[in-house]
């Protein structure tokens, strides 16, 4: 079984082609709807192609044995309610919306949403009882591998054969907030790629932009990128990797830029070439004045810089020919100037 190259994702298509990214709120909304309203604004202005948040019920998450993370989670948890309004609103701005579940009763809560795909956070590394519940839902999966090894990556991908599931992105992710820079590895985007013969993305934890326009420039058909409208917040962590209102938009423009400037690797004379053919090359003309019935050598002749003529390569076709009229110093040999 091969896994698809191409994919579609309610109207956006994800190729080596194309650059798709996401923004990730995460849950960087607080439990606020207005929050959430005004990050999907900002997914909007920024000209994002998909905007995605997180969906979760703390006590199926978190055990409440492990305190400080679980207080943590309880006032970001909301009601699928809210999820559904955020779908509503972001659709109306033109966006398409995603969803990570993060435990089996949000992912049924989820149903009636009717998500165009699916996002699996690296935190299901192994979680194989999970998937198989999400791939009954037979929607398109990003897939994170933070804290994966390249053995549990292929364990991920046999899983993913097996189940005959060909619709589905991986995602490079370094699960630290914020990764160090020296901790990136962005090779494996191309490696894993390569390696399984499967489209991958690059999901960013950083603090920086650079990471992400790098990721690009490997391959990364996806990139996504956390936002938010607030820093510095206590017992929070995503804000640390988070772009916001005052870059979010340039990191975007920047991040497609990339994508154009790479272009494909078809070696071409590009159109904006095309005058410099005029100019820029090379062609064959007199070193000297030339007479009438005289035989081409190779010391009549010199390379220069001409707006017509023979090129430079094609010199020693024109090598023994008589030539059928005088020719002055430096001026272009013809092919009309010689004799069949």
């Amino acid at each position: 079984m091969k896994f698809n190259k191409k994919i579609l994702i309610d109207n956006i298509e994800i190729s080596k082609k194309k650059l798709v990214i996401i923004a990730e709120a995460g849950v960087n909304h607080f439990g606020s709807f207005e929050k959430m309203k005004k990050l999907i604004d900002l997914a909007k202005e920024a000209k994002a192609d998909i905007f995605k948040t997180q969906f979760f019920f703390t006590d199926e998450l978190i055990s409440q044995f492990n305190k400080e993370w679980y207080q943590r989670m309880i006032p970001k948890e909301v009601d699928i309610n809210f999820i559904k309004k955020s779908k509503i609103y972001a659709e109306k701005k033109g966006l398409v919306f995603m969803c990570t579940p993060h435990d089996e009763k949000a992912l049924e809560k989820m149903d009636p949403l009717n998500l165009s795909a699916y996002k699996i956070g690296s935190g299901e590394k192994g979680n194989f009882n999970f998937l198989e519940k999400v791939i009954t839902k037979n929607k398109p999966l990003i897939i994170s591998t933070g804290m994966h090894t390249l053995k549990d990556v292929e364990k991920l991908v046999f899983f993913l054969k097996k189940n005959k599931v060909q619709n589905v992105v991986l995602l490079h992710c370094i699960t630290s907030y914020p990764t160090p820079l020296d901790q990136l590895d962005l090779l494996n985007i191309e490696n894993i790629s390569k390696q399984f013969n499967i489209l991958t993305g690059y999901s960013d934890h950083t603090n920086s932009f650079l990471p992400s326009y790098l990721a690009v420039s490997r391959g990364a058909c996806i990139v996504e990128k956390h936002i938010t409208l607030d820093f510095n917040v206590e017992n929070s962590q995503d804000w640390k990797v988070s772009a916001g209102p005052q870059n979010f938009g340039e990191f975007v423009d920047k991040l497609r830029s990339v994508k154009m400037i790479l272009g494909n690797k078809k070696k071409i004379v590009q159109m904006c070439e095309k005058p410099s053919l005029k100019w820029a090359i090379k062609r064959v003309v007199a070193s000297k004045d030339l007479k009438k019935g005289e035989l081409v050598s190779l010391g009549d002749i010199k390379f220069k810089r001409i707006d017509k003529g023979i090129d430079v390569e094609n010199y020693k076709a024109l090598l023994g020919k008589k030539l059928k009229n005088h020719i002055k110093k430096n001026a272009p040999i013809l092919k009309r100037n010689l004799e069949k």
